[in-house]
């Protein structure tokens, strides 16, 4: 995610050292977007966990001491209703986060476009 964006939705957040801040009473805030208008979702830093070795939240793989995603997952979900959250995709998740509506393109359609151009290059009409 973009550090400009993480800017504008996360509480507390160092401007200058441009990162999150761990928060010390525990609680964040993030500004997401539901139901055509921005919403302040606080949580705080108690996260899922599992007796076993698997976890139950989003982990960096290559940071996994990383809190940031974990705590936007956690605001994401209590948005919605809790974390016996159905799904959604990818237009909702960057519309929820950004606020920009995205377009829906049905990549069927231009893949059949697509097979018929290149064929027509490859055999082109005399």
């Amino acid at each position: 995610m973009s550090i400009k964006l993480l800017c504008t939705i996360f509480y507390p957040y160092d401007k200058e050292a441009n990162r999150p801040m761990i928060s010390r009473s525990g609680r964040y805030v993030f500004r997401l977007h539901f139901n055509g208008c921005s919403r302040k979702v606080v949580i705080d830093d108690r996260l899922p966990y599992s007796k076993s070795i698997r976890t139950l939240h989003v982990v960096d793989r290559h940071n996994p001491g990383l809190l940031w995603p974990a705590l936007l997952e956690k605001a994401y979900l209590k948005m919605h209703g809790g974390y016996d959250f159905p799904g959604s995709n990818s237009g909702t998740d960057l519309w929820a986060l950004t606020g920009w509506i995205p377009e829906q393109i049905f990549l069927q359609r231009y893949a059949y476009i697509l097979d018929s151009l290149r064929f027509i290059a490859k055999y082109p009409p005399k």
